[in-house]
């Protein structure tokens, strides 16, 4: 994060040490570049954190990075990823190890996602479509639908939470 005290923001290794706490966010250049490398060094018995943000969430190198580090790793790395905007994603992600999706692109009303890589996805509409990608992969992978989906944006009242869970998010930012 950056700030008056820190104008630069904190490196990967000061993020890294604090994802044995909390998720902290790593673009999908520093997982490509620094992460496994990091991961080697220092996996053992801490439990990493990782949201790879990305505003488009379904692309190839992502689905391949997920891949390789829970296949190494398992669940001593949650990565948390997103964001999408196509109930497909749902397959996508959990195939990959993904544990957390975020779902919604420029459903809040200061984001400029939606204009600027021209996708939006009304969020009650892809969460009840979500659901229904992850009903349908639990139902023909012996009843496992791994990655929880996380809505991130567009929320601005206590009632936008109710709703969001009530379509079947697992969590909201």
């Amino acid at each position: 994060q950056k700030s008056e005290n820190n104008p630069n923001g904190l490196t990967f290794e000061e993020r890294m040490e604090l994802s044995k706490e909390t998720f902290v966010s790593i673009s999908l250049k520093e997982a490509r570049a620094n992460l496994m490398d990091y991961l080697a060094a220092n996996a053992g018995w801490d439990k990493y954190y990782i949201c790879i943000d990305i505003a488009h969430g379904t692309l190839s190198e992502l689905y391949d990075i997920c891949k390789i580090i829970k296949t190494m790793y398992g669940d001593t790395v949650q990565i948390m990823t997103g964001n999408v905007a196509n109930p497909a994603a749902y397959s996508f992600y959990a195939d990959a190890g993904i544990d957390w999706m975020r779902a919604t692109i420029g459903s809040g009303s200061r984001c400029t996602s939606s204009a600027n890589v021209s996708i939006h996805y009304g969020t009650a509409t892809l969460l009840d479509q979500l659901n229904e990608e992850r009903k349908a992969y639990a139902h023909s992978h012996n009843g496992n639908a791994p990655t929880k989906i996380i809505v991130d944006g567009g929320i601005g009242w206590f009632d936008d939470i109710q709703k969001s869970l009530a379509l079947g998010a697992d969590a909201v930012m």
